[in-house]
């Protein structure tokens, strides 16, 4: 099983650890993983994150839950657009 969570979390973040009081989205995640945990039972649950900080603020949060959540494994993964970038860059820089 696999969720992915496009861009538009990292901006929110004052920083690596915290999240403003306002935004109700941090918690609306943590239990839409808990709900996955319990509904894949045994099965592995995959998470997406396209931003680096995000996938490593709930890879932590995950980690420190580990007890109920033994199943969700978080993974940075970077919109296509952006590895398709990167690699174009790289070729017209040619080699080094």
């Amino acid at each position: 099983m696999g969720e992915a969570k496009g861009p538009g979390y990292e901006d929110k973040m004052i920083d690596e650890n915290n999240w403003p009081k306002w935004y109700r989205g941090v918690q609306q995640i943590k239990d839409q993983i808990a709900r996955q945990s319990r509904a894949a039972g045994n099965r592995e649950v995959d998470w997406y994150f396209a931003e680096k900080p995000v996938a490593n603020y709930f890879r932590n949060y995950v980690q420190s839950n580990q007890r109920t959540l033994p199943n969700i494994h978080v993974f940075y993964a970077p919109p296509a657009s952006a590895q398709i970038s990167k690699a174009v860059s790289a070729e017209l820089a040619g080699p080094l």
